[in-house]
């Protein structure tokens, strides 16, 4: 898969850089990159609405933007969620070409208020604000990371986002290699800088990583902080020959925030399966969530059926299947 920053990244990559171990780390090397200043306009007046169908939903399903047929940052992303009988999309805070600078179309606060009209009209939620580039990148590596942290908790105070996606991997680490203490204990005091700004906008920052249950307990202690929780993916988990349905069932309802849901790879990495068709076993996810009273978004990433892209066809099959296991 070739990442829209121009970076290739694909699973096989990921699990080669550690993926078993409960220690965290990166790898050291990466190029530089400009993070912008957030900005210090007021918060946008007006919130993006959420429907009375949705609000009464115990489980609410989106899908990320960047795999709505790419629309990544575009408002086109609502209207084909819309068709596939979604309630939500993540919108992603912009690319990272060359790993050089964040580019946040969101900074424009008539694009932000847009975004709050369309989901408005279309009545799909924004469902979180995600950093997709940071597949690609190593976080706690940027430059001034920290304002990147505070330029997200920003945005989504200005959209009335109460949820945040960030991805603590990359291709040549994770937080899952033994041997790269020292980056995991960068992001972990990159975090410890912007998540008391979190706390006191009210928004949740999730997390997904190489991580089985310890791992991320592990992480959320050293960080020591309410506003960051873990975005579960039960499918990469299950990549890591880690038992998914038992991590959901240790970490329980107060530490996983939303789900990020991805069919899980089957060898060769083709990516060709739809929800239902790989190595999710949804009887079991679903009975480990009501054991733990958990509620709340479940965000679908890449997951289509050979030879089709589109995502009329894949996200509209992906989200009914997921629909039809969580009715509530």
């Amino acid at each position: 898969m070739t990442a829209p920053d121009d970076r290739t990244f694909t699973r096989r990559r990921l699990l080669a850089a550690g993926v078993v171990s409960a220690a965290f780390g990166f790898s050291s090397s990466l190029r530089s990159l400009l993070a912008a200043t957030p900005s210090s306009e007021p918060a946008t007046t007006s919130t993006a609405p959420v429907t009375a169908t949705a609000r009464n939903k115990r489980f609410k399903v989106a899908g990320d933007d960047l795999f709505l047929n790419n629309n990544r940052q575009k408002l086109k992303a609502f209207g084909i969620a819309q068709k596939a009988g979604l309630d939500g999309i993540q919108v992603d805070m912009g690319s990272m070409s060359g790993g050089k600078a964040l580019t946040n179309l969101l900074r424009d606060p008539q694009l932000r208020q847009q975004f709050l009209d369309e989901s408005r009209r279309t009545g799909v939620e924004i469902a979180s604000l995600a950093f997709f580039a940071l597949y690609a990148w190593v976080f706690p590596n940027v430059p001034k990371a920290d304002e990147i942290g505070n330029e997200w908790i920003q945005t989504m105070t200005q959209m009335n986002v109460k949820l945040g996606f960030m991805p603590l991997m990359a291709p040549d680490g994770t937080l899952g290699n033994p041997d790269h203490k020292e980056v995991w204990q960068k992001t972990v005091d990159v975090y410890k800088k912007f998540a008391p700004q979190a706390e006191k906008a009210g928004v949740i920052l999730g997390v997904e990583s190489n991580l089985n249950a310890d791992g991320y307990k592990r992480f959320l202690d050293a960080v020591g902080s309410p506003a960051v929780k873990v975005f579960y993916n039960p499918g990469r988990g299950l990549e890591n020959k880690f038992d998914a349905y038992q991590d959901i069932r240790d970490l329980g309802k107060d530490r996983i925030c939303a789900l990020h849901l991805e069919q899980g790879s089957v060898l060769p990495e083709t990516f060709e399966r739809r929800l239902g068709d790989g190595l999710i076993d949804f009887k079991k996810l679903r009975e480990a969530l009501l054991e733990i009273n958990w509620s709340g978004w479940m965000s679908i990433a890449r997951s289509r059926l050979k030879g089709t892209t589109s995502a009329d066809t894949n996200m509209s099959a992906n989200g009914k299947y997921v629909h039809d296991i969580f009715p509530e």
